[in-house]
């Protein structure tokens, strides 16, 4: 849609302006300055990775951005939780995404924290291509990393949240040769899964989506392929299309049979559920722990 021939008025997604749709997307309206929350992602990473085992930069693929970092005993099989940050598909790495090991380490779940390459280096599809390379990695190496590859688990916040469910609805027989359950369960928290409207939104002035690329990657047109739990999470304290996009991906797994839950959660803005699924004392951490281990 050619923003310049749009009247101030004109409706251009559900009843959003496009001044309002702008805003919906952008998330530092509300929190102008996260500066902090990134220090602290930073520090305990770096906290985690001096506390706990972990092996630093396993490559998974070829590229250079594609590597990991192990967290956790693998001297005895245990569950995988894969973590996949946010940062709107262009920023933050894996030096920011450790923080959340201590808290499932200490439940006797391993846990990688991915990196991958973000725009402008990379577009969605072939960010999406990559975690599921992954994945596949993972599944085939567990016996190295000594971890069970029949429990691999998915979390991911904002666009990680986006990336995460969009792995999660894989065709993994099809695409991998892979047994359709590779994953087990998805913890998708703060995410904007339908990227219609990010494409109709100036988010896509660097998104670069074409209708076509939107329907590809908005995981809710292909729940079909996933055969495991979910729990999909989001602040009251965000903007009312996190909350929408969240029931949206909830509702549509509900209806392909999925055990599926939504979990809004009160004074909490997008920002802070970033810390929320790693907290032992939230509610959220107790709901992926239980569905980790019904």
């Amino acid at each position: 849609m050619d923003s310049e021939h749009i009247q101030p008025q004109e409706r251009v997604y559900l009843n959003y302006t496009q001044a309002e749709l702008d805003n919906q997307y952008d998330q530092r309206v509300l929190v102008p300055d996260i500066s902090g929350y990134i220090q602290r992602w930073t520090d305990g990473t770096l906290a985690a990775k001096r506390d706990l085992p972990c092996i630093e930069d396993i490559s998974y693929a070829d590229h250079k951005d594609q590597t990991l970092d192990l967290y956790g005993d693998t001297t005895k099989a245990a569950p995988l939780l894969v973590y996949l940050h946010g940062g709107a598909w262009k920023a933050l790495t894996k030096a920011e995404s450790g923080y959340g090991a201590p808290a499932f380490v200490k439940k006797g779940i391993a846990f990688a924290a991915l990196n991958f390459s973000t725009i402008p280096n990379a577009t969605i599809d072939e960010m999406v291509g990559q975690v599921r390379q992954a994945i596949a990695f993972l599944y085939s190496e567990s016996e190295r990393f000594n971890f069970d590859r029949d429990q691999i688990h998915l979390v991911g916040h904002s666009s990680g949240a986006h990336m995460a469910s969009m792995i999660a609805v894989t065709d993994w027989s099809q695409e991998f040769d892979l047994p359709a359950d590779v994953i087990k369960s998805l913890i998708a928290v703060s995410g904007g899964y339908d990227l219609e409207p990010q494409r109709l939104s100036a988010r896509n002035d660097y998104l670069k989506l074409d209708p076509e690329a939107a329907f590809r990657n908005t995981p809710n047109h292909h729940v079909a392929h996933f055969q495991g739990s979910a729990i999909i999470a989001w602040g009251e304290g965000e903007h009312d299309e996190y909350a929408r996009q969240g029931q949206a991906l909830q509702t549509a797994f509900e209806q392909n049979g999925n055990s599926s839950v939504a979990m809004p959660t009160k004074d909490r803005n997008h920002f802070d559920m970033a810390s929320e699924f790693a907290d032992p004392d939230s509610p959220l951490f107790a709901a992926a722990i239980s569905q980790i281990f019904p």
